[in-house]
């Protein structure tokens, strides 16, 4: 009896070993070399595609189940696989002009212009400890946001006449204005506050303008439109983000989404609002992803997994041209019809497994998880999804998406140049 008893206890102590060995194997390989090719990219479906409804239940885990081309849930085949690398030089953010012309400040904090393959560096100033570089609407001018995090300096560089300008420090979250010169920040005061504020980079005086104190610590903010902003927590699957909605015109701060862990979002500036919100589990691995209204009202719960800052709205035209017909009596010309949707782009990794594993979106924002991506453009009014890029070949990890003379154009996390999908 006892040496049966022996016996059982050695099975048992054998098989935890085996167990913990595969439960730690199973939480790790999220490196860039363990992502290509482990799944065979299959569409990340939609639930019917109907976005004008409110959708229940939670996205479930894994891999997609629809496949590409099918026509039954409103899915296309492959429209495009142009890849193209617009630069070779590595870019923290970018502007392309209607001339086919890019400005790409690198992490370095160097500014070049590139034109016909070749880079013109048209800033060598070196800027250490960059926190955010962002682009005026028009690309003329270049905020950079930089050094210790408790005292942040800011400085704009114009492009045209290549001239650093100094801005007041302790900057926070600055952002441009959809549609001039002006900048919103959030600047701390002594009782713990914080203030909206706003400076105009195209003048010398009178130019500092206090919006509104609030009671906030740690939030960053998105100015969206005119009179519209959105202040949100900085995202981790630790704590518990909130989005308020911002209206600069009435001062009144309106709750979005309140109180979700690991929450991440990415919102449309054009006038119909909407967000592509990403909720941690309650697990602190994976998630899931949603689509939401401009008062957080749940549109689409998705059926696959990638995070906002791999996502992007901007507005899609659709041309439709009828062929002419000719008979013994008559013949009918051919004309073309215009429509536009606001479309959805999205990198979704191939390998959705590994997201479902990996603490988000604290992995990826930490560098500590790479994707292997394709590309989906989803039209939001009706959920049919467009493949945009699916080579198996080509391994991308996009980011910083932006959509710049009838191309898509991306930062590829792997070499950090800055990459383009004709649409």
């Amino acid at each position: 009896m006892k040496k049966v008893l022996r016996y059982l206890i050695i099975a048992v102590v054998i098989i935890g070993i085996i167990w913990t060995i595969v439960y730690f194997l199973t939480r790790t390989g999220n490196q860039p070399e363990n992502q290509i090719g482990q799944t065979t990219g299959s569409l990340p479906s939609t639930n019917g595609g109907a976005f004008n409804q409110n959708a229940s239940g939670s996205l479930p885990a894994g891999n997609p189940t629809n496949n590409l081309g099918t026509s039954n849930n409103g899915v296309s085949s492959v429209t495009t696989q142009n890849l193209t690398i617009a630069s070779n030089e590595p870019a923290l953010n970018y502007f392309a002009d209607s001339h086919g012309g890019v400005t790409i400040i690198q992490p370095d904090g160097k500014i070049a212009a590139i034109a016909n393959n070749n880079a013109d560096i048209i800033s060598s100033l070196e800027i250490k400890n960059i926190v955010s570089a962002d682009f005026s609407y028009d690309g003329s001018k270049i905020l950079v946001n930089f050094g210790d995090p408790n005292n942040l300096q800011t400085s704009v560089f114009d492009v045209k006449t290549k001239s650093w300008t100094a801005f007041p420090v302790g900057m926070g979250s600055p952002r441009w204005s959809p549609t001039d010169y002006r900048i919103a920040y959030l600047s701390k005061n002594s009782d713990g506050t914080e203030t909206l504020t706003t400076i105009d980079a195209s003048k010398t005086k009178n130019n500092i303008v206090p919006i509104i104190t609030l009671h906030i610590q740690d939030f960053s903010l998105i100015w969206l439109s005119k009179n519209k902003m959105i202040f949100y927590d900085n995202p981790s699957i630790y704590t518990y983000g909130s989005v308020w909605s911002f209206d600069v015109q009435k001062k009144s701060l309106v709750p979005v989404i309140s109180e979700q862990r690991g929450m991440e979002t990415v919102w449309s500036n054009t006038t119909t609002t909407m967000g592509v919100v990403f909720i941690g589990d309650t697990s602190q691995y994976g998630g899931r992803l949603q689509l939401v209204d401009g008062l957080g009202n749940v549109l689409e719960q998705f059926k696959f997994l990638t995070l906002p800052p791999k996502c992007l709205f901007n507005p899609f035209t659709v041309l439709e041209t009828s062929s002419t017909t000719r008979t013994a009596t008559t013949t009918t010309a051919s004309s073309t019809a215009s429509s536009s949707y606001l479309a959805l782009y999205c990198a979704v990794p191939r390998n959705q497994d590994a997201l479902s594993s990996s603490k988000l979106p604290d992995d990826y924002e930490q560098m500590a998880l790479f994707t292997s991506d394709n590309i989906y453009r989803i039209n939001t009014s009706n959920g049919n999804v467009d493949t945009l890029f699916n080579n198996q070949s080509q391994n991308i990890d996009a980011f910083h998406m932006k959509v710049f003379n009838g191309s898509l154009f991306f930062i590829n996390r792997y070499d950090q140049k800055l990459y383009s999908v004709k649409l």
